[in-house]
């Protein structure tokens, strides 16, 4: 009985063989558990002048925490690599976008962290990443947090 298994297997094998078919054989491994948990995206802060930025532009598209490589391409004639590594690891706290998800607005959310050297160089970095692509960027500190008239003149002045 098991010799004609075995030899059922190996025609069925030699018939996938035959008809180009992938036989796919699982392999067993060893996987090593990973530290991570879910956590939330955005902060508190963060969120409330997410949820603003939703009933102040409800014709629009509000993205959060968004890879800055998503939205800015390299230049033709330039290192795509070279200059990806110039702004990986950056993100962009909101994308404002038309309904066609092109973009009008950054926008950053600036707290105390903002204020060290370091960041304040990273986020030089940043903003000159977004301008020279021909972006506009708009940074708000969360102790002066637009309200939705604010929020709606200033992207309506992006807008034009």
């Amino acid at each position: 009985m098991e010799d004609k298994k075995a030899q059922m297997e190996l025609e069925e094998e030699i018939n996938a063989a035959k008809n180009k078919q992938r036989v796919l054989i699982p392999i067993k491994r060893e996987v090593e558990i990973m530290p991570f948990y879910g956590k939330r995206p955005l902060s508190k802060i963060e969120q409330v002048l997410y949820f603003r930025l939703l009933e102040a532009l409800p014709d629009h598209v509000i993205l959060a925490q968004v890879q800055l490589s998503r939205f800015l391409g390299v230049k033709k004639g330039f290192n795509v690599m070279e200059w990806n590594n110039r702004i990986n690891r950056m993100s962009a706290d909101y994308v404002i976008c038309r309904k066609d998800f092109s973009i009008i607005a950054i926008i950053e959310l600036d707290d105390a962290s903002h204020n060290s050297e370091s960041r304040i160089a990273n986020d030089l970095k940043k903003d000159q990443a977004i301008k020279d692509s021909g972006l506009k960027i708009i940074r708000w500190h969360v102790n002066n947090m637009p309200d939705i008239e604010k929020i709606q003149s200033t992207i309506k002045q992006e807008n034009n």
